[in-house]
């Protein structure tokens, strides 16, 4: 897998890929799913202050995160520059081969660049092998945002993780 970063013309690529992904609902509920595949919204996630990550292979998107910058937080006592990761996402046709990790890795790599202190992410509990990859690249749950929303009936919580760099 080639990993590079998207630019607004690989808009419908990854909003293909955001479609093909999302079949058992992990991108949260009803109204975060449409917000999440709007061509304006991945479009912003293309452009600065976000760094979109693609992972190719042959040239067809089969896998993407995107690593922004958050804002000074007041929780982090010491300060110091976090980055979140989103979106993290790998076609279902191309799991189980260690891409996603390739991606998460690269998000890792480039917000140490950037002088990160460290780095936050969400993950919905109807994910639990995106939170075992987290967990493995040492991401800890720190909050639990429990009923987070509701999708076919069922309710579902958020967990949010963080790994210090």
């Amino acid at each position: 897998m080639i990993i590079r970063q998207l630019d607004t013309q690989s808009a419908s690529h990854l909003r293909a890929l955001r479609e093909v992904v999302d079949v058992t609902g992990t991108m949260g509920s009803p109204k975060e799913r449409e917000t999440a595949l709007r061509l304006e919204t991945i479009e912003a996630l293309l452009e600065q202050p976000h760094e979109t990550l693609g992972g190719e292979i042959d040239g067809v998107l089969v896998g993407a995160a995107t690593l922004s910058l958050m804002p000074e937080d007041p929780w982090d006592d010491d300060g110091g520059i976090w980055f979140g990761v989103s979106g993290v996402m790998v076609h279902p046709d191309f799991s189980n081969r260690s891409y996603g990790r390739q991606l998460m890795m690269a998000c890792l790599t480039l917000a140490a660049d950037r002088g990160a202190r460290g780095v936050l992410l969400e993950v919905n509990v109807p994910n639990p092998l995106a939170r075992r990859l987290y967990e493995s690249l040492g991401f800890d749950a720190w909050y639990t945002s429990e009923n987070a929303y509701e999708r076919g009936g069922q309710v579902f919580d958020r967990v949010c993780m963080k790994k210090l760099l």
